[in-house]
């Protein structure tokens, strides 16, 4: 920086312009670098995440396998450990369970206390 402000004739002769250009440029270096290293950092966070996501996934399914067998070696059918018949509504809400076409209802309350059930 300083040498090209006095290849350019020193401060009184027009070369401070080169200070703000390296300063700016510093600055400007700094903030990418800055954010080439938190992309790094936050794409190895993701990653970790999505590990641990998969590693309690699969301890969850042995877990389950585990259960199923154990229950299956005492003689109970582990889908239906209970026995119930599975006609029944088994206690279920039935506002939470959709129709036929997937949609669930809409409860008859309204948003806002002014749009109602019907408001597209």
């Amino acid at each position: 920086m300083y040498t090209a402000i006095v290849s350019q004739g020193g401060r009184h002769g027009g070369g401070i312009v080169y200070s703000i250009y390296f300063v700016m440029l510093t600055l400007c270096g700094n903030y990418c670098l800055l954010n080439v290293f938190l992309a790094i950092a936050c794409d190895s966070l993701d990653q970790a995440a999505e590990l641990t996501a998969a590693e309690e996934a699969e301890k969850e399914k042995a877990e389950e396998e585990a259960r199923k067998a154990e229950l299956l070696a005492t003689g109970v059918d582990p889908d239906n450990p209970e026995g119930k018949d599975e006609g029944g509504d088994g206690g279920d809400n039935p506002l939470l369970e959709e129709d036929e076409s997937g949609v669930r209802p809409i409860l008859p309350y309204s948003s806002l206390f002014c749009l109602s059930t019907t408001n597209p």
